[in-house]
């Protein structure tokens, strides 16, 4: 049976890739729109790919 969260309207697998993002500290807002903005795009372009952003601290990045 499949999961309703990977599978599209064709039945396709949609692979879900985890992006963990640390701030750099000039501007969140600039930022976060920087990447939803180029996700969007990403995911236009490949519609079986969704990414799952998640902002981290520099604390934690590297064990995500």
């Amino acid at each position: 049976m499949e999961d309703a969260e990977n599978s599209d309207v064709k039945g396709e697998e949609i692979l879900t890739v985890n992006f963990s993002y640390p701030p750099c500290g000039y501007d969140s807002n600039k930022e976060d729109t920087f990447w939803k903005k180029h996700i969007a795009e990403f995911e236009k372009e490949n519609p079986n790919i969704k990414i799952n952003l998640t902002i981290e601290s520099w604390d934690n990045v590297y064990t995500k």
